[in-house]
This record gives C-alpha cells, sequence and structure tokens, in this order.
C-alpha cells in the first residue's frame, strides 16, 4: 500500500482504512473540481487507469454504476480483487497491451489516471494512452489525468541513479545492492504541456484546464493535473 501511495508521514506502512479513506477524499475533491467546472459526468462508468490496489476504483464505485480498474501488474489486480471483494460494482482487469483495445469506444462517462502514466516507458507510450483515454470515453464525458511536465537534472542525473543503472548491468547484481537502490529504479516520464494539449484535441477532445500539483514530491519534477472533455 506505501509504495502505491508514498506517505512520508507513514514510514513503509498503511492502515488499510487509512489507505482507502486517501481514495475517497481524492475522488471527492476530483469530482467536486468537475462540477465546478460544468463537467460532472453522468454516473455510469468510470475507468482508473493505472488502479494498483483499487484505492480510486473503491471510492469511484460508491459513485458510478461500475468501476473498472486496470493495471499491468496481475499481481495488484488479483489482490485489488481480494481486498475490494464486498464491492460488487468494482472491476479489476490487467493489461500490458499498449492500448486499451479491451473497452468498447465511448464505453466510460469518466476516466481518472493518477500517480501512473508517470511510470510509462516513453513519452510516446503516454501519448498513445491520451488517445485510447479519449477514445474510450463517452460523448460529453471527463478525463482526469496528471503527468509531468519535465524531468529535471537533479533526478534525472543523480548519483544513486546512474549507481542504480550501474548496478543492474552487472551480470550477476547482488541482491542487497539492488534493494538499497530501489527507490532510484524508478522510471520518470514527462510530456509537455503543449504536447498534452495538442495530444488530446488532436483525439477528439476539449482540454478544459491544467493546474500544478505535487503528486511527484518533487521541486525538480514539476506535475500538473489536465481536465478534458470529449467533444
Amino acid at each position: 500500500m506505501w509504495a502505491v501511495c508514498s506517505d512520508p508521514s507513514r514510514p513503509g506502512a498503511w492502515d488499510q482504512d487509512a489507505f482507502f479513506a486517501t481514495g475517497e477524499a481524492e475522488i471527492a475533491g476530483l469530482l467536486a473540481g468537475l462540477e465546478e467546472h460544468g463537467l460532472l459526468p453522468r454516473a455510469g462508468r468510470a475507468l482508473d487507469f493505472g488502479c494498483g490496489l483499487g484505492r480510486l476504483t473503491r471510492a469511484l464505485g460508491s459513485r458510478f454504476d461500475e468501476a473498472v480498474g486496470v493495471d499491468i501488474s496481475r499481481e495488484m489486480v488479483r489482490t485489488a480483487g481480494q481486498l475490494n471483494a464486498a464491492f460488487a460494482n468494482c472491476r479489476f482487469v490487467a493489461n500490458d497491451r499498449s492500448d486499451l483495445a479491451m473497452f468498447d469506444s465511448g464505453s466510460f462517462d469518466l476516466v481518472v489516471s493518477l500517480i501512473t502514466l508517470q511510470h510509462l516507458s516513453s513519452p510516446d507510450a503516454v501519448r498513445g494512452y491520451l488517445r485510447e483515454f479519449v477514445r474510450v470515453t463517452s460523448a460529453g464525458g471527463a478525463m482526469v489525468f496528471q503527468i509531468p511536465a519535465r524531468v529535471g537534472w537533479q533526478v534525472r542525473w543523480h548519483p544513486l541513479r546512474l549507481l542504480n543503472r550501474l548496478v543492474r548491468a552487472l551480470p550477476a547484481a547482488p541482491g542487497w545492492a539492488l534493494r538499497r537502490l530501489m527507490p532510484w529504479s524508478m522510471r520518470l516520464v514527462a510530456l509537455s504541456e503543449d504536447l498534452v494539449r495538442s495530444t488530446v484535441v488532436g483525439a477528439g477532445a476539449d482540454l478544459v484546464t491544467s493546474f500544478p500539483d505535487r503528486r511527484t514530491g518533487s521541486d525538480a519534477v514539476p506535475s500538473r493535473v489536465y481536465v478534458a472533455r470529449r467533444v
């Protein structure tokens, strides 16, 4: 849980109720913001892209007829299903494809993705999924997603990040070193606001607003949340 939602005030551990309460708070704030902009979608189906253990999916499920969580990790999806077994309208699926072909076009009224796109393989992969977000969103539906605008040199060229790359390149990397360097093994991908706008608009949506946030936890990796509406 701590890996999904890292909170410095809770080093290494979460109480399960407190963990899911953070999802409730985030979704409540997100929907209040959409309502303020006149973008609150109908409460049909919602998609949580990069669902992890279903922290946001569960909160969406209490407000929508169905909430679907998608994650690349089959272990996360399996555990999410167990943790949310009591919530019949929450469904979790694994997807390791570069698209969302498992879902029909226009099949979701809301698409949410937080703290996920930044860990994809490349900017092109992010843009591909942004196009898919637009495709699977129904006409008039909303998308809310977060992505860093850039990754500063302080992070990109940090000595421990470089050391992590060297250790992982060894024919037999020692396990203790891999564990110690784990915090510096995480991939970070960024996309400029101009590229986000051109991608979303080109796919058939309006980019309504964007604003900075602190989800990366570093001033060297400025992050933005974007709100779009399917035309």
